[in-house]
């Protein structure tokens, strides 16, 4: 074998080496959700929407033949019970009859939610949370089935407009 040879060998080995090491620290990192906004944080409220004056408000979209909405009812239970304490209307908002929402929904307190019929939604896809603060400006938006750490980041998002 020649000395230039043995050269290339060896650095098609460490090549490989690294190539290994750096697929494995990808794959074993977290890696960070994507989060879709339903409306962009700052942007007022679009007119279609229940509107508070200075109240803060959590919307919820929300649809009974949705999968993900109907796994996360325990959450919107959470978040329903949360919002109470600190002081921010929680409403869900449909495309359909408010019974039928409130029969899904089957709150663990015994107290319904505020429901209301909209006549469309303006971003493709439910579930939907929206917070919006006194002057019925998006604070987070949050789009799709949400991981236990989203959750928490609404939560989170939801004392912070509190204070």
């Amino acid at each position: 074998m020649t000395r230039g040879r043995a050269i290339d060998i060896g650095f098609v080995c460490l090549a490989s080496v690294l190539a290994v090491i750096a697929v494995n620290s990808y794959l074993s990192s977290e890696l960070e959700e994507s989060r879709p906004e339903v409306f962009p944080v700052g942007s007022e409220l679009p007119a279609a929407y229940p509107r508070a004056t200075s109240r803060l408000q959590l919307l919820l979209a929300f649809r009974s033949d949705c999968r993900f909405c109907i796994q996360s009812v325990p959450f919107y239970t959470k978040l329903a019970a949360y919002s109470q304490r600190v002081g921010i209307d929680f409403r869900v908002l449909t495309l359909e009859p408010p019974e039928v929402v409130r029969a899904a929904l089957v709150p663990a307190e015994g107290r319904h939610p505020d429901v209301v019929r909209i006549s469309h939604f303006e971003f493709s896809g439910t579930p939907a949370i929206v917070l919006v603060d006194a002057q019925n400006r998006v604070v987070a938006s949050w789009l799709g089935w949400l991981s236990p750490r989203l959750e928490e980041e609404v939560f989170n998002a939801m004392e912070r407009l509190a204070r």
